[in-house]
């Protein structure tokens, strides 16, 4: 039988309370209000199929203009939205460390996407990897 997608209201009114994780990563102003996109990686690193959503817990939060893509002469897909921001999977791991003000271990292969951003969002991280680890 097929789970139940979580579903959880208050959880999403958090995530809309948030900066758009694109726009961080971008270095730009925010124009839009915040939304909700619940990502569409899986655990497993497969994606969720045409007509499934994923739960509620596995949202991030991107404004309008970068969730619609409003404007765009071409709108941007998964693989390219994927290698402009990085995995949703990694994005994912930000942005709960952020709602729950944790620390986030920045493994080599994902070091220049999260820096940046757990820095703008005052999350200490930690850099591993190499013969130290080193805290950044």
């Amino acid at each position: 039988m097929k789970a139940k997608r979580v579903v959880d209201p208050e959880h999403r009114e958090r995530v809309r309370a948030m900066p758009c994780i694109a726009c961080i990563k971008d270095g730009i102003t925010q124009d839009s209000p915040t939304e909700g996109h619940h990502i569409r990686r899986k655990p497993d690193g497969s994606t969720y199929g045409r007509g499934q959503k994923a739960g509620d817990h596995e949202m991030i939060p991107l404004c309008r203009d970068r969730h619609h893509w409003n404007g765009a002469a071409a709108p941007m897909g998964h693989k390219q939205f994927e290698a402009k921001y990085g995995n949703e999977l990694e994005l994912l791991a930000v942005t709960n460390a952020w709602l729950n003000q944790d620390v986030i271990i920045i493994t080599p292969m994902a070091e220049s996407t999260f820096v940046a951003l757990c820095d703008a969002v005052g999350i200490r991280s930690y850099k591993v990897g190499g013969q130290n680890d080193n805290e950044m």
